[in-house]
C-alpha cells in the first residue's frame, strides 16, 4: 500500500 502511495506521489510531480 505505501508503495503505491508513493508512485502517485512521484508520478503528480513529474506531471507538475
Amino acid at each position: 500500500s505505501t508503495g503505491n502511495s508513493k508512485g502517485l506521489f512521484v508520478r503528480q510531480t513529474n506531471k507538475s
